[in-house]
């Protein structure tokens, strides 16, 4: 009953974090092409509890639908150890913005909201982010 109820409480703040996704992320975001796609909005968010999802806007400049690789993500805490995630392969659909949202394994390393986490694709690193709470608010 505890796994169903915490499911529940984590799909329930699914929704919310993508309606508050704006209130999640850094003020300067930094876009990256990456096989064709436009990728940016990049966070690792802790929902509550233990909880955390894994976002990253994906846009496709081109006027025919393509896929996406989500699953070459690999995030790295300063420890070294990977941030497990449930991202994979998702549509990319011509000339338009979505955001996903994917969520980190139950089974992640000790984490909190200001760690900082590198991101790589497919090998390469991106960038460095911070971990946030989905109700941090910069107003």
């Amino acid at each position: 009953m505890k796994t169903a109820l915490s499911r529940l409480t984590s799909a329930v703040m699914l929704v919310s974090c993508l309606f508050l996704f704006a209130s999640c992320g850094r003020e300067t975001q930094e876009n990256y092409e990456l096989n064709g796609i436009m990728v940016s909005n990049i966070q690792v968010c802790r929902l509550t509890g233990d909880s955390y999802n894994f976002l990253v806007g994906i846009s496709n400049p081109s006027n025919e639908g393509k896929s996406f690789d989500a699953g070459k993500f690999i995030l790295k805490l300063e420890s070294g150890n990977a941030i497990p995630h449930m991202a994979g392969i998702v549509s990319a659909p011509a000339d338009k913005y979505e955001l996903h949202s994917f969520m980190v394994s139950d089974d992640h390393p000790e984490m909190k909201v200001g760690d900082k986490v590198t991101v790589y694709y497919d090998g390469d690193e991106l960038c460095e982010i911070k971990i946030t709470e989905i109700d941090d608010r910069k107003e």
